[in-house]
């Protein structure tokens, strides 16, 4: 201190400051009073503040982790233009139609070329699971051999009442029934 105001010498205010516009405003002040030096430090502060305050909430947003609400929305739904998968537990899947029999399979009547007749889908883990999806001309499910499950289709945009499907077992839906109308598969629900 050089003993005038009580500010530090502008050698040592050169030291602490030096590299930055702080410094030239310091220096060119000198020791012209405390209450200069004070101002200078506060609108420092008050125009270095908000641009500070904007990186770190820019920061913070960029480095939060995504939501945790769980939507149940069909992983890759979108990819997959035959039918619609709307949403699930993520515990019933679709597969791939293959010679495994513990899978849910539907029928569907559709003379639509490059349209599958049968969509299958897999129980993962043990507690059954459930699919919200839409199958239009749906006529029959069948159960996986460790599962049974029950449909839910509608006929002319009204809900029915589930079907359920034993185990290994098909269970006509829609036209498969006599008399039956067109149908939409809207849910399965596969029991452990």
């Amino acid at each position: 201190m050089d003993g005038s105001v009580g500010l530090p010498s502008t050698e040592l205010v050169r030291a602490i400051t030096y590299g930055g516009s702080m410094y030239s405003v310091i220096h060119r002040i000198g020791r012209t009073g405390h209450w200069v030096a004070i101002g200078v430090a506060v609108t420092a502060a008050a125009v270095a503040g908000p641009l500070i305050a904007g990186q770190i909430a820019s920061a913070a947003e960029e480095d939060s982790p995504p939501s945790l609400v769980e939507d149940y929305s069909y992983p890759g739904a979108a990819n997959i233009t035959e039918i619609k998968l709307i949403r699930g537990d993520g515990h019933l899947m679709m597969v791939t139609c293959g010679t495994d029999q513990n899978v849910i399979r539907v029928r569907r009547n559709d003379i639509t070329p490059g349209i599958s007749g049968m969509y299958c889908f897999k129980v993962l883990g043990t507690n059954g699971g459930w699919l919200q999806l839409e199958i239009p001309n749906s006529f029959a499910v069948r159960g996986g051999d460790q599962n049974a499950v029950e449909a839910t289709v509608s006929i002319e945009g009204v809900p029915q009442e589930p079907v359920h499907v034993a185990e290994g077992d098909w269970e006509s839906v829609g036209v498969g029934v006599e008399g039956g109308k067109p149908a939409v598969l809207l849910e399965l629900r596969a029991q452990p």
